[in-house]
Parts: structure tokens; sequence; C-alpha cells
């Protein structure tokens, strides 16, 4: 049996909680050792050790405040309490907002150029050829996520992906034709003319 491997996240590369590390703080320092602080951030079970416990008999208590303060608690979600969003966080909930309101077909427009190119028409045909499976696909989110080769995951959007060949290329890729396509857009199927 295959073991599951948990992958340490560091504390700068995690999302942001949306509780509040102000409120968390204060409520840790006033009555951490009931645990509300944790009930606050989603975490109930250990919420309910401290409870009883008398906040790990105040052990616990203290390494929350300290973590609070020095930035490395979590909330249930595994996300940071931070005073305010990182700025790479804030410009990518930007870009997720402008990609949501625009029109799939006028972003998978900006690739029509490239669709003639006979390298653009074989990963078309793979994405076609049915051996692409996304680990995760949300027609809502005009998003997919594949597990490649190198057991990474690549985050695809219709304006971008996360694998290798998009980041070498600055083309669409075989994962970004296969999103177009589960998406019913023009111009992202090989003509047969062109075969």
């Amino acid at each position: 049996m295959k073991k599951s491997k948990v992958k340490y996240v560091p504390t700068s590369e995690r999302l942001t909680s949306p509780k509040s590390k102000t409120v968390a703080l204060v409520l840790c320092i006033f009555l951490g050792y009931l645990g509300i602080h944790r009930y606050y951030v989603g975490k109930v079970k250990s919420g309910i050790l401290w409870t009883l416990t008398v906040g790990l008999c105040c052990f616990g208590w203290i390494a929350d405040i300290i973590l609070l303060i020095s930035g490395g608690f979590y909330d249930a979600d595994d996300k940071v309490l931070r005073s305010r969003k990182p700025e790479d966080e804030l410009a990518a909930e930007k870009f997720a907002e402008e990609y949501m309101s625009a029109d799939p077909a006028e972003i998978w427009a900006r690739w029509k150029s490239c669709a003639h190119n006979k390298t653009q028409r074989d990963r078309m045909i793979r994405a076609l050829d049915g051996a692409l499976t996304p680990a995760a696909f949300s027609p809502e989110a005009r998003a997919a996520t594949f597990i490649g080769s190198d057991e990474g995951n690549y985050k695809t959007t219709l304006f971008e992906c996360s694998c290798p060949d998009f980041k070498k290329r600055g083309l669409p890729c075989k994962h970004m034709y296969w999103l177009a396509q589960q998406l019913d857009l023009d111009d992202c199927r090989p003509d047969a003319a062109d075969l």
C-alpha cells in the first residue's frame, strides 16, 4: 500500500485566511486557555481539547499567542492568518475576477493566430485523443488541473497553464486545448482539411 506524502508548504506560500489575525490574537490572549481562538478559526477538535485541558496546561495557550504574533498560526483550511494579504495574492484575485468577468471566446481569441501552426495542430490532436484526464475540472471557473508525468499539478485556464510546455513556449499546450474543447470554444479543434 502506497503511503501518502504530506507536502509541507511554507507560511510565505500559503493563502491568507478570511479570518482576522487581530480578532484571533485578542481571543487567544483573553480566552485562549478555553480555546476560543481555535473555535474562531474552525479548529473545533483542538478547541475542545484546549477547553478540557485549560489550554494544554497553559503551554498550548502561550504557544498559540507566539504563533499568532509571529505569523505561523493557520486556520482549519491551512490558510495563514495575516493582517493583510500579500501583493501577489491580491494580484491573483484581481486576475481571477477579470478572468471570470470576460467572455471565454474573447479570452481564447488571443490564441487564434497560432492555430495554423503544425506544432499547435499536433497539440490540438493530442488534446482530442482521449489520453488527457484532468484531476479536477470546473466549467464554472473555466479551469482544470492536470497531473503531469513529473507528478506536478498543472493549473490550466484559457489564458495560461503551469505546465513546462506552456512556460517554455508561451503558446497553448494540450491542456489548454483540452479545456477549450470542453468549453465548446471555436478554433480549438484541428480542421480535417489541415491534417
